[in-house]
C-alpha cells in the first residue's frame, strides 16, 4: 500500500474547536445538512485539513474541506483558526504528513421563522496538542444517534488529486467573486441612499 500521506486528529470527543470564517460558506455547509430545520443540524462528518502554504494573507493558513466520502464531491467549509493553524502546520511538518482528516460535526442552522434563524458552523473533535496518527490506522466506528453525535473516523478515502493547487485556488476566487458582489451591492444601497437624501434635501 505504500506509505501514507494524510494523517489522522485524534480527539476526544469535546469537539471544542470551532472552524473559522464558516460564514462565508453558508451554502456549502447548508448543502451537505440537507437545508435548514427548527432544531437545527448536529450532523457527524469527516473534515479534511489542508495547508495553503501559497496563500497570499497567511501562509499558515489551513483549510478545512468537507468530506462527503469516496465518489461525492468535497467543498471547503472554512479555516483552522489563526492562533493553531501553525501549531497543525507544524505537527504535519515533524511527523512526515501533507494533510490531515479530523472528525468533526455540523452545528447550528436553524430556522423558527423569518425572525429566529441560525447560521451553520463547525466544530472540530481535536485538542491541543495535536495528536496525529496514521490515517489508515485511525478507529472505524458505526454513526451513532444524534444524541451521542460523538464519531470515530468513517471509512473515507482521501484521493491524491484533491489536493492540488488549482482546485484551492479556484475555491479562493470563489470567495473572491462572493465578496465582490457584497461590495457591490452595499455601494449601490449607499448611492441610492446618498440619491434619496439629496432630492429631499436640496
Amino acid at each position: 500500500m505504500g506509505e501514507s500521506r494524510f494523517a489522522f486528529v485524534k480527539g476526544d470527543g469535546d469537539f471544542a474547536i470551532k472552524v473559522a470564517g464558516t460564514l462565508h460558506y453558508q451554502d456549502e455547509i447548508e448543502r451537505f445538512a440537507g437545508g435548514k430545520h427548527e432544531e437545527g443540524a448536529h450532523l457527524p462528518c469527516n473534515v479534511a485539513l489542508v495547508p495553503e502554504p501559497s496563500n497570499p494573507h497567511d501562509p499558515d493558513a489551513v483549510a478545512v474541506f468537507i468530506l462527503h466520502g469516496k465518489a461525492a464531491p468535497r467543498a471547503q467549509v472554512g479555516y483552522l483558526p489563526a492562533n493553531i493553524a501553525p501549531l497543525l502546520k507544524r505537527s504535519l511538518l515533524d511527523t512526515g504528513y501533507e494533510a490531515a482528516s479530523c472528525c468533526a460535526k455540523v452545528v447550528g442552522g436553524w430556522d423558527r421563522g423569518k425572525r429566529d434563524q441560525g447560521s451553520f458552523g463547525i466544530r472540530l473533535d481535536a485538542f491541543l496538542p495535536f495528536d496525529l496518527i496514521d490515517f489508515r490506522s485511525a478507529p472505524i466506528r458505526s454513526p451513532q444517534t444524534s444524541d451521542s453525535p460523538k464519531l470515530v473516523r468513517e471509512p473515507v478515502d482521501i484521493p491524491a488529486g484533491f489536493f492540488k493547487p488549482e482546485q484551492r485556488a479556484r475555491q479562493r476566487s470563489r470567495l473572491r467573486g462572493k465578496a465582490l458582489v457584497v461590495i457591490v451591492l452595499m455601494l449601490v444601497v449607499l448611492l441610492a441612499g446618498a440619491l434619496v437624501y439629496s432630492a429631499r434635501w436640496p
